[in-house]
């Protein structure tokens, strides 16, 4: 599969017998299909996850145990970035907030302008659920929509608002401060819907003796819960992380809970010379670089990015962030090229430990099409004919894209590597 992302969900009892190097039977619907060493197939879920970045992995009975409607609307599976788990009928509807905007010119966050912005855009997201009730495609996600007024409201920004906070992404310092904002952030819209339930009706499936035994809701401060015992809640489901990209690149910030990529990048623009063959290089710099410090030759040691950063901070990081999120987080872990297939499985170990939900691992280089960066390597040289044809490639829907398929005139022969030669 060229244009999509795959996931696998592992329950407790595989990963169980995978730390225990035991059998576990494959079966779906009361029947076993099949019995396997669980250690053997979870070693060919690293391999590929390793050579592809596919599949990334979603702990199932973590998102089942953690969903705060489990009683009235099971999981059945996520949306296609997985920050939704959601029930047969759900439906998205998020939003997210931009954290960047809330630091002043003194590196402080803006506590209180950042809490009025959290309840209105949770107020904003319920009022999206009666806005579309006659806008679904389905009767069953009208229904869900009405009785759980699931909503999913997330962050953008994060590592900017670090950077211009004066704080490293992966330290102490900065796992604190996003510990502090992420609680500030579930505190505030959690109070909110509470209100929104007080003043409008909780939604039709709440069920107070029910819901309190999301594994979520049971980590909520004693006196949430008992508001929420008292007053009900408006919304099943409220916080989550999405991907963010589109709305990432409108804001010119990191998206979601990702550190910087790179501080800048090489583009290349058509010079108009009339026949367009040749092409003048430009060195494009991360907004929030350029804005601060116009280029990136004498960056602070607190600016760091995406492959510099230790996998296992990182993962420690998401575990922080997914405390304060009653759905899921949608992100990536990226990795440098050479990065050992032990490492990505004790990555995935390490994020299961964690308490995460979800994970997806990239290695520089594991597939053609994603960003990488700026690193000079010898390419092969392929002689081109005058004979372009252009062809529309598939892509997902926020982007429209072509590429150019030349006549290639000297075939260029790919290295493979075996699955057995790999470190």
């Amino acid at each position: 599969m060229k244009y999509s992302n795959i996931s696998v969900l592992l329950t407790h009892e595989f990963m169980r017998a995978v730390e225990k190097n035991v059998t576990f039977d494959l079966r779906w619907g009361g029947t076993v299909y099949t019995t396997i060493n669980a250690k053997e197939l979870w070693d060919k879920i690293v391999l590929a996850a390793h050579n592809s970045a596919e599949p990334g992995l979603i702990f199932w009975d973590t998102m089942r145990e953690y969903h705060n409607a489990e009683y009235c609307s099971p999981l059945v599976s996520t949306n296609p970035c997985a920050e939704q788990p959601l029930p047969n009928g759900g439906c998205c509807n998020l939003g997210a907030i931009n954290l960047e905007r809330f630091v002043d010119s003194e590196s402080n966050f803006m506590i209180d302008e950042f809490k009025e912005t959290v309840k209105i855009a949770t107020r904003f997201l319920d009022n999206i659920v009666d806005y579309n009730l006659d806008r679904h495609a389905l009767e069953i996600q009208k229904q869900n929509a009405i009785n759980d007024r699931r909503i999913g409201l997330g962050i953008l920004g994060l590592g900017d608002m670090l950077v211009r906070m004066g704080i490293k992404y992966d330290s102490e310092d900065g796992l604190q401060t996003i510990d502090q904002v992420m609680e500030m952030f579930r505190n505030t819209a959690y109070e909110t819907s509470m209100q929104i339930g007080n003043e409008k009706g909780s939604f039709p499936n709440y069920k107070w003796t029910e819901f309190k035994k999301s594994k979520f809701i049971k980590n909520l401060p004693k006196s949430k819960r008992e508001d929420i015992e008292k007053n009900g809640i408006r919304n099943s489901t409220i916080t989550t992380v999405a991907p963010t990209g589109s709305g990432a690149i409108v804001a010119r910030v990191t998206s979601g809970i990702e550190p910087i990529f790179e501080t800048s990048y090489k583009r290349r623009v058509k010079r108009n010379d009339g026949y367009g063959k040749t092409f003048d290089e430009y060195t494009v710099y991360h907004p929030i670089i350029k804005k601060l410090f116009d280029d990136d030759k004498n960056l602070p040691d607190y600016i760091v990015t995406a492959h510099s950063i230790d996998p296992f901070f990182r993962v420690k990081i998401q575990g922080v962030i997914q405390k304060y999120v009653d759905s899921s987080i949608s992100s990536t872990v990226n990795l440098s090229g050479d990065t050992s297939v032990e490492t990505v499985a004790d990555i995935y170990m390490t994020a299961y430990k964690a308490g995460l939900k979800g994970i997806t691992v990239y290695r520089e280089g594991a597939r053609e099409g994603i960003l990488i960066s700026d690193k000079k390597e010898e390419k092969p040289k392929v002689e081109v004919s005058d004979n372009v044809q252009l062809k529309i490639v598939p892509t997902d829907r926020d982007h429209h894209s072509a590429t150019t398929e030349p006549e290639v005139k000297e075939a260029v022969e790919k290295p493979t590597v075996k699955p057995e030669e790999l470190p």
